[in-house]
């Protein structure tokens, strides 16, 4: 089987699946990722060819991040057409201590409420020792490879803020 990337060998691994390693802090300039990706994988012994192109365009979330999470109040977020582009749904979480609340929503989901008594849940903490809201764009993409059977492709943008929770 041979792997490649936009004509850019891939590394196999021991069970026959492809990556291409990045170092932390370095983009490949070769990956041409501006220009949207083409994935070709060589099927070989019963194994399907499997043929991913995809857009360079990548889900993203342009609404409010609170800076304070009153506990007592609960968290309004809005996930709508305004808020969420190119994303099919929206992952958020809130972490403090050792404490993490994980929501998922769809991008049409409009006005979401996390309830105080979920909220409850999370400690408190301050802008010296602050948690974390993370919000997660995401879309899924349906492909097809050779043999008529599905895979599916996942591009996701996570903004991650430190907020003081009351």
């Amino acid at each position: 089987m041979q792997g490649m990337l936009l004509s850019t060998n891939l590394n196999q691994g021991v069970n026959n699946e492809y990556d291409r390693l990045a170092v932390e802090g370095q983009i490949f300039q070769d990956l041409n990722f501006d220009a949207g990706v083409r994935w070709y994988v060589q099927g070989d012994d019963g194994i399907p060819s499997v043929l991913y192109e995809w857009s360079p365009v990548f889900p993203e979330y342009s609404g409010d991040f609170p800076a304070t999470i009153n506990r007592k109040d609960g968290l309004i977020l809005t996930f709508n057409e305004s808020t969420l582009i190119n994303a099919d749904s929206v992952f958020v979480a809130i972490a403090a201590g050792n404490k993490l609340i994980v929501k998922r929503y769809s991008a049409h989901a409009g006005v979401v409420s996390i309830s105080r008594d979920e909220l409850a849940y999370i400690q408190a903490c301050s802008l010296q020792n602050p948690g974390y809201l993370q919000i997660s764009a995401s879309v899924i993409n349906l492909f097809w490879i050779s043999s008529g059977k599905a895979g599916v492709g996942v591009k996701q943008t996570t903004d991650i803020r430190t907020v003081v929770i009351k």
